[in-house]
């Protein structure tokens, strides 16, 4: 399935800094583009033409005649985010400035496929009309999921036996008359963090993902890299089985907690009252330090980005914590008295802006923006 949307490479750029300036007047578009004024007008009006980007109001920019104010078109087309976890599926629809217009959570039912992408389905049809719009306006459709790729198909943790090593293209197909993208949901979080976050100010980031369990994702020169099999950045894959519970990865906060007398139901519940005092936090943060430096080291070492983001469900207290106490530096890096140069350690800059909007921002990416 084609998407409802495509547009050249050099339309790619132009629109893009419309997005990032918006709004921009005509006139001052050129500059931040490799392209000549006269080309700057000709994509323009094909974006025009193909309903992407409305003109306004002329507007002054220095000397000669004041040139049109150019905005995205929010209200023509519209891409869709799932993003499916082990205990809900977030929904998310956004319009193609990547701002949601809804967005809605379903607790049932999760590990049945089927009837789960039919529930999903039926709230995304809701979420069209509520703007106006049908299923033929959305450019498509992205779904992020946890687990690592086989053969193009996703192995998904527990409880989502039925997602897992089967063609979710297809599945999508039978519900969805659209062209699909999945990837895992680190992934997906990094593509969100690239539009909407960091990605705003560097094209080349790495993305941790801390949720129920430990991913990740990778931003190079501005595009995501997914690798041969879509498993690049599956940062759990460090570990040996005897250090796989001591990974950053939530569940085994939460169970931290509870052995302390705190129980904690859920990761949504752990983002809303987490409380650095705990008794049990420091604990745990102190047996996971070392496998959380490995994975930052490993990163360092293969991928050199300029930006390390801390996101996916953490909470902001805690991945305080962990930017301040970690450590990128091994033990033999310094020569003639100089250090390799380590990357910035930050707290995602999108992580309220909900699970699914990165699945959302997935086909955007990939078809109107570079």
């Amino acid at each position: 399935m084609k998407p409802t949307v495509s547009i050249s490479d050099n339309e790619r750029v132009v629109l893009d800094v419309v997005r990032r300036n918006e709004p921009v007047v005509r006139s001052a578009i050129a500059h931040q583009t490799p392209f000549t004024q006269p080309g700057v007008h000709r994509i323009l009006e094909s974006l025009v033409a193909q309903h992407l980007v409305t003109v306004g109001q002329a507007k002054a920019n220095g000397p000669g005649k004041p040139s049109p104010e150019l905005h995205l078109n929010r209200s023509r087309y519209f891409s869709l985010g799932i993003e499916v976890s082990t205990s809900a599926i977030d929904v998310c629809l956004v319009n193609t400035a990547c701002e949601p217009t809804s967005q809605t959570r379903l607790v049932e039912p999760v590990s049945r496929r089927d009837p789960a992408l039919a529930a999903v389905h039926q709230v995304a049809l809701e979420m069209l009309a509520e703007q106006g719009r049908s299923a033929a306006d959305l450019i498509g459709i992205g779904l992020g999921i946890s687990g690592f790729f086989v053969n193009g198909t996703v192995n998904a943790p527990e409880p989502l036996e039925d997602w897992s090593l089967i063609n979710l293209h297809d599945a999508l197909a039978r519900h969805f008359d659209a062209a699909t993208w999945v990837t895992n949901s680190a992934t997906t979080a990094a593509i969100g963090e690239s539009l909407l976050g960091v990605g705003r100010t560097t094209d080349n980031f790495a993305y941790l993902a801390f949720n129920y369990g430990f991913g990740g994702g990778v931003i190079v020169n501005g595009r995501p890299h997914f690798g041969v099999n879509g498993n690049a950045m599956e940062i759990s894959g460090l570990y040996t089985e005897d250090e796989l519970p001591n990974r950053p990865a939530l569940q085994y906060l939460i169970a931290e907690l509870e052995r302390h007398g705190r129980p904690i139901k859920s990761i949504e519940q752990l983002q809303e009252d987490f409380d650095p005092t705990w008794p049990g936090v420091e604990s745990w943060v102190e047996r996971t330090l070392p496998q959380l430096n490995l994975a930052l080291r490993a990163i360092l070492s293969t991928l050199d980005p300029d930006v390390i983001v801390l996101g996916g469900e953490i909470p902001e207290a805690l991945a305080d914590i962990f930017i301040e106490r970690a450590s990128l530096r091994g033990s033999s890096e310094l020569r003639y008295g100089v250090a390799m140069p380590v990357p910035e350690l930050v707290y995602s800059q999108a992580a309220r802006i909900g699970p699914a909007l990165g699945a959302a921002t997935l086909p955007l990416k990939a078809t109107i923006y570079p």
